[in-house]
């Protein structure tokens, strides 16, 4: 299920952003309803999770017991046959401790995860997909005077990360699932770091990774971007200094962001 996924890969582990520790959970019962980002020390909590039949709400605004989505949705986490089942679903939650010094500038912050299953052909039949699920990241902020600028950068380059990583973690994880053998390394989900131009290194074989990272991380994401990169050196070399260009492969890249004031 791509909530389940979202819920392990994005909100517990990071979604590979280049944190130097995973999130860490702030309940009392250990679980994930309310997580840091350290640092910047940053509190992010789930007010719900809802599905077509359930929804975990408390008159708080938060949520009521266990965030459990594998109960929420009725489905086994490990039954990915079931994941025509999943209809709408939608994940909210809130950052409660905005401020300068977390370095997210704003009075308030609201954001929602939905995700939508898509027929094949589209929405209309027309456009000759295959189908498959739509996730729609929104957020509602309230800037601090003189940050909305920065704020409109900031979270630009996190969402589209984030989704990026979760696009690359699905199919990967898919593969991997696919396999049937456990092993979480496969090549295929791998980006490796070679000796310069392949060459031997005295023991160590031109054609053996250094070592290797994952693709749905940032830093493997950028890594990979390069590698199939076959833009000119100009144009690559201008992309040294656009940071927020680093990782986006354009033609595999269907991530399409709108900003209102």
């Amino acid at each position: 299920m791509a909530v389940n996924r979202w819920m392990d890969f994005v909100w517990r582990q990071g979604g590979g952003l280049p944190l130097p520790v995973s999130p860490i959970p702030l309940d009392d019962d250990g679980g994930y309803k309310k997580r840091m980002l350290a640092p910047p020390f940053l509190v992010e909590r789930i007010i719900s999770i809802r599905s077509e039949s359930i929804c975990y709400d408390s008159p708080g605004g938060g949520p009521s017991g266990t965030v459990n989505v594998v109960d929420a949705f009725g489905v086994d986490d490990d039954d990915d046959d079931d994941d025509d089942r999943d209809g709408d679903a939608e994940i909210t939650f809130t950052v409660d401790n905005p401020s300068i010094r977390t370095t997210f500038p704003a009075h308030s912050h609201f954001g929602s995860v939905k995700f939508r299953q898509v027929p094949p052909g589209g929405s209309d039949g027309s456009d000759g997909s295959d189908g498959g699920v739509e996730m729609v990241w929104k957020v509602t902020i309230r800037p601090m005077n003189h940050f909305q600028t920065y704020l409109t950068f900031f979270i630009k380059a996190v969402i589209s990360t984030l989704a990026r990583n979760f696009k690359v973690n699905l199919s990967t994880s898919t593969s991997t699932d696919d396999d049937n053998d456990g092993d979480d390394d496969d090549a295929g989900n791998m980006v490796g770091i070679y000796p310069p131009r392949g060459k031997d290194i005295g023991p160590i074989k031109g054609t053996v990774p250094l070592f290797q990272l994952r693709k749905d991380s940032w830093v493997g994401g950028v890594l990979s971007a390069h590698l199939s990169d076959q833009r000119g050196v100009e144009e690559q070399t201008k992309d040294m200094v656009r940071p927020w260009t680093w990782g986006v492969d354009e033609e595999k890249d269907d991530i399409d962001m709108e900003w209102t004031s």
